[in-house]
């Protein structure tokens, strides 16, 4: 199995988002030159490793530009292995603040549907799995 990362810097600082199955070094490339459009950040370095398993905050905003903030998103795998968690999260640095909008009841801001399924279609690519979008906030400062 692989895992992965992609470094985004912005204003000299560096933030890795690990990703714990990637299909291939390729399809990692292809992911960060998908996502580098929904980010204030510039996508820089892309990391693979083969990986052997082993048994055994608040959120605000800063007007339009989220720096130092992620865009949580979270997915649910339509068929996970056997004993598999089904979900996995993906932390975006620097998200840029279109891809959010208000939540009516709770005032907080959420990633949009729209924004969150295509994210699920890149990251389904990524994995080599079917992922479904279940939800999305901000998060850090």
């Amino acid at each position: 199995m692989l895992s992965g990362s992609v470094t985004c810097v912005r204003n000299i600082r560096k933030r890795r988002s690990p990703i714990y199955m990637v299909a291939s070094l390729s399809a990692l490339e292809t992911f960060a030159a998908n996502i580098e459009s929904y980010t204030h950040a510039q996508v820089s370095r892309v990391a693979v490793t083969e990986v052997s398993d082993l048994t055994g905050g608040s959120e605000s905003a800063l007007g339009q530009d989220y720096d130092g903030y992620y865009a949580v998103f979270r997915f649910e795998n339509t068929s996970p292995d056997e004993g598999e968690n089904p979900y996995k999260e993906f932390h975006l640095a620097d998200p840029i603040s279109t891809i959010f909008e208000e939540n009516e009841s709770t005032g907080k801001l959420q990633i949009t549907t729209t924004a969150g399924n295509q994210f699920a279609t890149w990251y389904s690519t990524l994995t080599g799995k079917t992922y479904e979008f279940v939800k999305g906030w901000l998060w850090g400062g």
